[in-house]
């Protein structure tokens, strides 16, 4: 085995390299077999692992008359994006490894060190993904690796894709600091993380008679199509939308049976089973990087302090399900159910929900139409005469003042000022006076209708 001093990679020396070369199979094989504790040391342990107190002896059910529980919430896959400064070393490293791997026709076996007792394994591919050259799949994280060493202001030096069980099992924060160890570890200096995409759910038990094909008509939402799922004619779960927000409801026990096979969310729910009454069923929603700048979300710090946020608007505003949709809103009760995935999120109880800035920015663009069609019509009309100048439209439109004054419109500052505040609350901005800024002699005070 062979350390480097700088940066701090592990992997197999060249002639063990080539000896596990000649043998089939994919890199986490030549990783046991070269370093046989890789997987283990880099095994982490379940919330409450080993306790047995902390999980029922038998499988779990609801209560009378309880229309729900939350059994887990948080984020499920998260995808960053690096700005990353490498020391040349690394990626001299890395180019090496990758052409190990093509001549060796198999994935270079290689363990990022964390600690001293600690490491992260990944297996390097011989190719690369679109403008990143090296390709690294590992159990924990996967990592696409530019190979420029300093960073690009209109691409991010590496793309990570967080998974699942990291997620659940270190926590979102944990797992952060933990990839950004394993890149100082390897040489890196990491100048910023931001969110490119995040998925969060919250896992409900909910009775076996309100999981019913009918549960998808009972849906208010923003999205324009939706369809449902089916396992041998039973129905599995539903998703709402395609583009940037993305909403599921489905059976987690089902598809953990039939495709992801991740027994261990058992002991996330500190559960041994479902009683056949009931249901665990799982509320998410996938939000890609337009939505998440829409909602102020740029970089992780952001991520943390919004996301419970984000969730309250993702379920309040984005989709809700009631008791009857053809209602008006107004007249809409939200189902019990419901109420709880609302609530169900860490920290959603207390959060304000998000604004998305593109509602405001639409709105923007529509009254922006709407007064240039208004105002090109009156001004037409009253400086028929003259030549239309820019010093002539400033005098006309500070006399639009008088003339909502002379119509008993009342004053435009105060009905500005009546409406800043829904325009404004999603950027933040200060509430200021509306003339306030206005210079010497540009006010409305002394102005001479016609």
């Amino acid at each position: 085995m062979i350390y480097a001093d700088q940066p701090n990679f592990l992997i197999a020396g060249r002639a063990a390299v080539e000896a596990a070369a000649a043998q089939a199979g994919p890199a986490a094989e030549q990783a046991a077999a070269l370093v046989p504790s890789v997987w283990d040391e880099c095994s982490l342990p379940l919330p409450g692992e080993g306790v047995s107190s902390n999980t029922p002896s038998s499988n779990v059910k609801l209560g009378d008359g309880e229309a729900a529980r939350v059994l887990a919430s948080g984020d499920d896959s998260l995808y960053l994006s690096l700005d990353v400064e490498w020391e040349p070393l690394s990626l001299v490293m890395l180019m090496e490894w990758k052409e190990q791997a093509k001549l060796n026709e198999a994935d270079t076996a290689v363990l990022f060190k964390v600690s001293n007792s600690d490491g992260c394994a990944f297996g390097l591919k011989a190719f690369g993904i679109q403008n990143y050259a090296y390709v690294l799949k590992g159990k924990e994280y996967d990592l696409s690796i530019g190979n420029w060493a300093l960073p690009k202001k209109t691409i991010p030096s590496v793309l990570v894709q967080i998974h699942a069980e990291t997620l659940w099992r270190l926590g979102e924060q944990a797992a952060v600091e933990r990839l950004i160890a394993l890149i100082v570890e390897a040489g890196g200096n990491v100048q910023a993380v931001r969110v490119s995409r995040a998925d969060v759910c919250v896992d409900l038990l909910l009775p076996a008679s309100t999981w019913v094909p009918a549960i998808q008509d009972e849906a208010v939402t923003r999205a324009a199509t939706w369809g449902s799922y089916r396992w041998r004619r039973a129905f599995t779960g539903v998703t709402y939308g395609k583009g940037e927000v993305v909403g599921r409801i489905y059976d987690k026990m089902a598809e953990i049976k039939t495709k992801s096979g991740k027994w261990w969310l058992l002991d996330v729910w500190k559960i041994n089973g479902v009683d056949e009454s009931c249901r665990v069923v799982r509320v998410e929603f996938q939000l890609r990087r337009a939505a998440l700048k829409e909602m102020g979300v740029d970089t992780w710090e952001d991520w943390k302090a919004k996301r419970a946020g984000v969730w309250k608007y993702c379920c309040s505003s984005w989709l809700r399900m009631v008791d009857d949709p053809k209602k008006h809103h107004t007249m809409q009760t939200v189902q019990p159910w419901w109420v709880i995935a609302q609530t169900g999120y860490d920290g959603a109880d207390k959060a304000c929900e998000a604004v998305r800035v593109k509602a405001c920015r639409v709105d923007r663009k529509q009254l922006v139409q709407q007064i240039v069609g208004l105002v090109s019509a009156v001004a037409a009309v009253d400086l028929q005469d003259e030549v239309v100048t820019v010093t002539g439209l400033k005098w006309w439109l500070r006399a639009v003042n008088g003339y909502a004054c002379d119509y008993g419109i009342g004053d435009i500052s105060g009905k500005i000022e009546g409406k800043r505040e829904r325009y404004m609350r999603a950027a933040g901005a200060a509430l200021l006076p509306v003339w306030e800024t206005a210079q010497p002699g540009e006010g409305l005070e002394g102005v001479a209708y016609v």
